[in-house]
């Protein structure tokens, strides 16, 4: 069972004087839209179409509530992370949604965005690692590219292993040998946009056992990453809403279903798609609480049903030895 306490969150407590204190960036939902002009038209996406101002008020160099988010925005942002928590920062998680979702893209286009949102956050952040997963607007076999074309430009951050299984299923998993800590990402896609006739499409969840029951055995942690959170969005009536916004509901039990069995290892749990800092706890068969997951607000500026969104991105502090997540602060 999946619930939505309004005032309960869990953050497991770790002693000051054992802890050793690093810190991590979470950014999502960027949405990054090349055609957006500060003297573009509010009702047409912010773009400028006809050499000419077209909306009723002057646009924000850093975005406007009806748009998706300007490079200023972008770099705004990434300089922002470097400036607060650059060198001593271990790694980022970059939880997908980067592509506008203004208009229909050609597939070199989209892949292009990518290039350059990768190679922003790869010269921001040159001596870490930046664990990127895909979202339903980012490049994939659905928009027209292979995983491997993406594969190509993430090559930098993944090691071998890791783009093996990213080329095959847009999924991947990397280990911080010396921490003893996991990275798990999910290709959350799989679980929308699938008929819901298949048991385990792309070899996900075949896969995601193997990988926990060897962190088990190595007495590793592990933190899973994904774009699409499992669960409803409590700000639309509690019910599942169209496809490519939430899990099926038999992949949604499969997944409360996994982080159940493996709650001794899984310590953190990071996902965006919402446009909305929230998070869930999962609980088990008898309503003990075992699990909980956090979802970062998005970058992108654009009102959705739900309202407006301010651009938020997401810094942690946890504990490097164990991985327990101390405490999540805002910028």
């Amino acid at each position: 069972m999946l619930q939505f306490p309004l005032l309960v969150m869990i953050l497991l407590a770790v002693s000051s004087a054992e802890a050793k204190i690093g810190y991590f960036w979470h950014i999502t939902d960027i949405h990054y839209d090349e055609m957006y002009s500060t003297s573009g038209n509010t009702k047409k996406n912010c773009w400028r179409t006809d050499g000419a101002a077209g909306g009723a008020r002057p646009l924000g160099r850093f975005g406007d509530y009806n748009c998706d988010s300007p490079w200023a925005l972008v770099q705004s942002a990434a300089k922002a992370m470097r400036d607060k928590h650059g060198d001593n920062i271990e790694f980022v998680l970059w939880t997908g949604d980067s592509i506008s979702l203004a208009a229909s893209r050609s597939s070199d286009h989209r892949l292009q965005v990518l290039k350059n949102l990768t190679d922003l956050l790869r010269h921001t952040f040159s001596s870490q690692f930046v664990f990127p997963v895909l979202g339903h607007e980012d490049p994939n076999p659905g928009l027209g590219q292979s995983y491997g074309e993406v594969a190509d430009l993430w090559s930098h951050w993944l090691p071998t292993e890791s783009l093996l299984t990213f080329s095959k299923g847009g999924y991947y998993t990397f280990e911080q040998k010396a921490k003893k800590l996991r990275i798990v990402a999910l290709n959350t896609n799989l679980y929308v946009e699938s008929d819901g006739q298949e048991d385990d499409p792309g070899g996900q969840w075949g896969w995601l056992r193997k990988v926990l029951d060897q962190a088990r055995k190595n007495k590793e942690t592990v933190y899973i990453v994904g774009h699409i959170p499992p669960g409803v969005d409590e700000r639309q009536s509690g019910v599942f809403l169209a496809p490519q916004a939430s899990f099926q509901e038999k992949y949604n039990k499969k997944y409360v279903q996994m982080v159940r069995k493996y709650s001794d290892i899984i310590v953190g749990q990071f996902f965006g798609h919402l446009h909305s800092d929230t998070f869930r706890i999962i609980y088990s068969d008898n309503g003990t609480p075992v699990s909980w997951l956090f979802v970062a607000p998005a970058l992108s500026p654009r009102r959705t049903p739900s309202g407006a969104n301010n651009p938020g991105i997401r810094l942690y502090k946890f504990d490097t030895i164990s991985g327990q997540v101390m405490f999540p602060t805002y910028a």
